[in-house]
């Protein structure tokens, strides 16, 4: 009887160990894929030469350009390909720029912030697209380490240049070492993905009826359907399959997403800085973290239990970022910004 017990307890504790090490795996890489693109951000000065919109549209316009391109080329790269190449990505782009500092000229800088761009968001899209193997506790280590990585690039500057005394340059390195624990993540932590089947029996297949069916032409003839009725009847099936998902998910998410942008970091200019801070890097650092704080907290609330009412939780976002609002016309100390900043994201 003992044996026979032990054997029926071996599935649960395989897939507890499972689902450990794909919430520890996803945790590292979303941890890895915010920090990296701040660091080669910080370290091209790029907001020396350019205003800050002309800076922030060279640093956003790759990673949009990315997660509308990649989707369609992903499926035919391969599953252990990917890090490989988001790996050399991330090292030519510390290379070059350690090698370019301030006085080199800025086309160079640009070239790679668009390429630590183009890189995060193709490790986003790369990692989210094998959700489907594992499940809600990958998602909700992709969440964790996505906070825990938000409270790092907050605080990262003014531990930098404040605490430490050095330059953001110096930070630099760290791009190894991070590209290391991308590497081992992907490699070692996760578990392995189990390939797709498929199914012999899919309704979407049937047999040849004779051996005419068998015999399709590969160019085009006079019966092959036109490229423009293709593109046309392809577009209809995308927006068949958008349509559902458009009320349900996408207009809520636009929405929390766009507050969240108004909200911060351009709050940060009216909240009134407290007596306490010396500077206003400081006020800034510690608004920031306690943003990013609340944004983990609500990340990793996904392991405890599941939201289905989105649009509940958008009315309460709107009503919290009310209130931030209004009570920036108000002067205060830093533990109302932390509790504001930190209610927001909860939400």
């Amino acid at each position: 009887m003992p044996a026979v017990r032990t054997a029926l307890r071996r599935p649960a504790a395989v897939f507890a160990s499972h689902d450990v090490r794909a919430l520890v795996g996803f945790c590292l890489l979303g941890l890895v894929n915010v920090v990296l693109p701040s660091i080669i951000f910080s370290s091209s000065y790029l907001i020396i030469p350019y205003s800050r919109p002309t800076v922030i549209l060279i640093e956003a316009s790759p990673a949009l350009a990315t997660k509308l391109i990649l989707p369609h080329v992903l499926c035919h790269v391969a599953w252990w390909l990917r890090p490989c190449f988001l790996t050399a990505c991330w090292i030519l782009a510390a290379i070059v720029t350690a090698a370019a500092p301030p006085n080199v000229a800025p086309p160079i800088r640009i070239l790679m912030s668009m390429l630590a761009s183009a890189s995060a968001a193709a490790g986003e899209v790369s990692f989210l697209s094998q959700m489907c193997y594992y499940g809600r506790w990958g998602l909700a280590g992709w969440g964790m380490g996505t906070g825990i990585g938000g409270v790092v690039v907050a605080v990262m500057p003014h531990v930098l240049t404040y605490g430490m005394g050095m330059l953001l340059r110096d930070s630099l390195h760290c791009v190894y070492y991070l590209v290391g624990i991308l590497l081992a993540a992907h490699f070692v932590v996760l578990p392995s993905a189990p390939l797709p089947q498929i199914s012999t029996k899919s309704p979407w297949t049937r047999p040849a009826l004779n051996d005419e069916e068998e015999n399709i032409p590969l160019t085009p003839g006079r019966g092959a359907p036109k490229p423009t009725a293709m593109l046309r009847s392809r577009v209809k099936r995308s927006l068949t399959l958008v349509r559902p998902l458009l009320v349900k998910f996408i207009l809520p998410m636009f929405m929390a997403s766009s507050v969240q942008a108004f909200v911060f970091p351009a709050s940060i200019r009216l909240q009134p800085m407290s007596a306490s801070l010396g500077a206003f890097a400081q006020f800034k650092a510690a608004f920031g973290a306690a943003f990013q704080v609340g944004d983990f907290i609500a990340r990793s609330s996904l392991v405890l239990f599941q939201w289905k009412q989105l649009y509940l939780l958008i009315e309460r976002l709107f009503a919290l970022a009310t209130g931030v609002v209004c009570g920036s016309r108000r002067r205060g100390d830093t533990h109302g910004d932390t509790v504001r900043g930190l209610g927001l994201y909860r939400a």
